[in-house]
């Protein structure tokens, strides 16, 4: 609210002077009010994020699973499966751990020194020390310590994009503005953790810590409840319904066999258990986890890192893109992108050694250095556009002598040198052009100044400030007396600067769009910039702009329609970018949110999937964000999508086939308690291991089709859908029945072999069936080169199987019989069927 107060009323609402408060007023306040500092709020312990991980229905369910294992007596497999539950919980706990640190980095943001002024004395403190009503003195290149309203200015610019996403630095001011003002225009207020670009002030600190912007964002980010990805609902879902089934499936075998009576009861129990540890998949997060893994060092190949794993499936799910602008659609820094001297000039059409360009290499406070070029925002712009056009800045100012330097002046907005240029004195100057342009009297090749030419150049100006261009002003003169002279110079010229969009932008978001992904961009900037930017990359698609100010009071639903009617939001704060997160997640759609600033923090941790620009992102941005672009390229976001797709498309293939074979498993166990042993426990475990072994895992190495990125994105809160459900009961269906039929005809014609055919079918089948799973839709044998190591895990399940029935050894282990040639032939032609069935539903899922 002080924003909207005079300095007068600021201090007296603060019960404070501008000589600052006294050691006992701040003594008390500072008892009062805390130390300002972020991130103080309760952490969980990892007692509590251990507990945290057994919430996973399917971790629980194999921790069940290998207890009864155990009480069964198969120790190896109660071993195997324990394993993976450490494995799963150490995993989860780590990333969690590392997630929690998003808290330390906001105290980071406030970790500086303050000048202030107590008592009418200055003293160098922490800015942990200080309290409300402080007055602080602020200068160039400091980071701002609290929340302040401005009680002096001296040419102060602030860099406010990590708060509010306005790409260039605000020029503040003393005066107050209106109540509903957004942040980004309070321009008689400094927020703590943005940095001074130029000038100096006196301010009065109005909130500390919590109390501050950026401290509302830690307290919101603390309340920020984390979507559930695709998969972990799957999961979710999966694990309730096999818990159920597995209790169901003890039950009924167990109550038909004691109604039967074909089985005593210890061997009723024993394979009642067996079947129901049998039905539970305690391979699929191992396999699951592998895939994802893979998936993670893929796309860090591609400069895409990831940092929390089940962002890798989300990203292939994402539905929509909301994007901030500064860091992410822009390069997040001020360029020179044109130039007028008569007619405006691309930067492309400049040679960089114009007299213009030339002359404000020289008359310029940006410095270079071993790092780099330092300094002033705008004057670094510069002398980096002389350098990437090949001129040698360095030498031309070490050859060029400086006979005066006149530092930027707030009260005339313009700055000025004189220097010895081919022998002659020459003041330059350079500054808002309405300055310059009224220092001078004509104009570089083009004469007098007359008004004609002034009104010509004004409509330049106009034309290129309301693009959202910072202009300057530049001309030069004879200097008079050793001084700059105030009027009777030559204009040379405007130079115009803005935060240029990164060039692969406008692709990415065609792509996208090409997808099913809409795209929804959310600045701080002003409406101008914003529709100038969403026309530059081709989002305006139709849609309109609107700002924040316009939706922030609208209902959820008015909100929700005016949403669907724009491609950008100006005038966005993190508060409202959270809202609009908020509400896209209400509809359905799996959201991407893509930022760098501190302010987009909120609205990351919301998202499924929180993006961030590796180089520019800020601390706690990365920290929140699921995914970080290494080489801050938006193109990246579309390969890292693309690579989700495949592997979204591999989880769901790879768990049609491992359920398909749990299911068939359960089939088969029912002829059990009617007094037909189908398949022994021995059998049972084998075919697991087959399921969770090289086939499964394989499946998930399956390469992403080149279409993929021309398919409609799908909204779906689960894999399990009703295609789904078809799809593993009639492929169970059929693999229970076919054995079933091989088990009746060999019980007539060769008793002996019955059980031994049956196994080796039902194992081949699941071979074959690793091959329909690699597509819904693609045949069986299309691109098989593409997955060697699939076709070599098929081959290797045949040649092992043959094996356990040729191999006396084997043959003992596995309680088979030897088998005549025929008997092979009936078992590959018959395991073999499955391809044709698998490419009959196929055809009739096109239909």
């Amino acid at each position: 609210m002080f924003h909207s107060k005079t300095a007068e009323e600021t201090l007296g609402g603060l019960d404070s002077r501008e000589a600052g408060l006294g050691e006992g007023e701040a003594e008390a306040r500072l008892r009062k009010y805390g130390y300002n500092e972020f991130g103080k709020g309760k952490r969980r312990g990892l007692l509590e994020i251990f507990a945290e991980q057994f919430r996973n229905y399917i971790l629980l369910l194999l921790i069940a699973a290998a207890a009864l294992a155990y009480l069964i007596g198969n120790h190896h497999d109660a071993a195997a499966i324990g394993i993976v539950v450490v494995l799963n919980v150490l995993f989860g706990m780590a990333l969690e751990y590392r997630a929690d640190r998003s808290m330390d980095e906001l105290r980071k943001l406030a970790e500086t020194k303050a000048v202030v002024l107590r008592n009418g004395r200055k003293y160098f403190i922490e800015s942990r020390l200080l309290v409300p009503g402080d007055v602080i003195f602020l200068q160039e290149g400091m980071k701002i310590p609290a929340d302040a309203r401005l009680l002096e200015e001296h040419g102060l610019e602030v860099n406010e994009a990590a708060l509010t996403g306005e790409s260039m630095p605000s020029r503040k001011d003393v005066v107050k503005v209106a109540l509903d003002a957004p942040l980004a225009e309070r321009s008689c207020m400094a927020y703590a953790g943005t940095l001074v670009a130029r000038g100096s002030a006196m301010a009065a600190v109005v909130a500390t810590g919590p109390g501050t912007e950026f401290g509302k964002i830690e307290k919101t980010l603390g309340a920020i409840r984390e979507e559930s990805t695709t998969l972990e609902k799957t999961l979710g879902e999966l694990g309730k319904t096999l818990t159920l089934a597995s209790f169901a499936i003890v039950a009924a075998l167990f109550a038909m066999g004691i109604l039967l009576g074909n089985w005593s009861v210890p061997s009723l129990l024993i394979y009642s258990i067996s079947i129901a540890v049998a039905a539970v998949p305690e391979g699929m997060l191992t396999v699951l986890t592998i895939v994802l893994a893979i998936g993670v060092k893929n796309m860090a190949n591609e400069k895409a890192l990831v940092r929390r794993l089940g962002a890798v499936e989300t990203l292939g799910n994402i539905t929509f893109i909301a994007t901030d602008k500064t860091g992410t659609i822009t390069e997040g820094r001020m360029a020179l992108v044109k130039a007028y001297d008569g007619k405006v000039r691309d930067f492309s059409e400049l040679s960089g050694t114009e007299k213009m360009l030339s002359y404000v290499y020289l008359c310029n406070s940006a410095h270079l250095t071993e790092e780099g070029v330092v300094g002033d925002e705008t004057d670094r712009a510069l002398l980096i556009a002389g350098i990437v056009k090949g001129v040698d800045v360095r030498r031309f100012r070490q050859i060029t002598p400086q006979l005066a330097y006149n530092p930027f002046d707030p009260g005339t907005k313009t700055m000025s040198g004189i220097y010895e240029i081919g022998g002659k004195k020459i003041a330059v100057v350079k500054g808002a052009p309405e300055s310059v342009l009224e220092m001078c009297s004509d104009m570089e090749g083009a004469g007098e100044l007359n008004a004609r030419r002034r009104a010509e150049v004004g409509r330049a100006l106009d034309a290129l400030a309301g693009e959202g261009m910072r202009m300057i002003g530049v001309a030069c003169g004879k200097p008079h007396g050793g001084k700059v002279p105030g009027q009777g110079l030559t204009f040379l010229g405007m130079l115009a600067l803005h935060d240029p969009v990164r060039r692969e932008v406008k692709d990415t978001i065609k792509v996208c769009r090409q997808a099913g992904i809409r795209v929804l961009m959310m600045t701080g900037d002003n409406v101008s910039t914003a529709e100038r930017i969403s026309r530059e990359i081709g989002l305006a698609d139709g849609r309109g702009v609107a700002t924040w100010a316009e939706l922030e009071h609208l209902g959820d639903q008015e909100l929700d329609a005016r949403l669907r009617e724009i491609s950008v939001v100006a005038r966005a704060t993190p508060a409202s970018k959270l809202r609009i997160v908020e509400r896209l997640v209400k509809w359905g759609e799996i959201v991407a949110v893509t930022g760098d600033g501190v302010n987009d923090a909120p609205a990351l941790k919301k998202a499924h999937v929180g993006v961030v620009m590796g180089r520019t992102g800020t601390d706690v941005s990365k920290e929140v964000a699921d995914l970080v672009l290494m080489d801050d390229n938006f193109a990246t976001l579309e390969k890292a999508i693309e690579y989700g797709r495949g592997i979204t498309t591999n989880i769901i293939n790879f768990l049609r086939f491992q359920i398909t074979t749990n299911v068939a498993l359960v089939m088969l166990s029912i002829p059990f308690v009617l007094g037909l042993r189908v398949l022994e426990p021995v059998h049972i475990l084998w075919i697991n291991l087959i399921i969770d072994g090289p086939p499964a895992l394989t499946l998930g190495l399956e390469k992403p089709g080149k279409e993929l990125m021309k398919e409609r994105a799908v909204k779906r809160t689960t894999f399990i859908d009703f295609d789904f459900i078809v799809r593993v009961l009639n492929m169970g269906f059929y693999m229970a029945a076919t054995s079933m039929v091989v088990f009746f005809y060999y019980s007539k014609a060769a008793p002996e072999k019955a059980v031994t055919m049956v196994f080796c079918t039902f194992a081949l089948m699941q071979a074959f069936n690793a091959l329909n799973s690699r597509s819904k839709t693609a045949h069986f044998y299309s691109n098989l080169s593409s997955n060697r190591l699939l076709v070599l895990a098929v081959l290797g399940v045949i040649a092992m199987q043959f094996a356990i029935v040729l191999l006396e050894p084997l043959r003992a282990l596995f309680s088979t019989v030897p088998v005549s040639g025929t008997d092979f032939m009936v078992m590959l032609a018959v395991s073999g069927s499955v391809l044709l069935v698998g490419e009959a539903g196929k055809m009739f899922a096109k239909r």
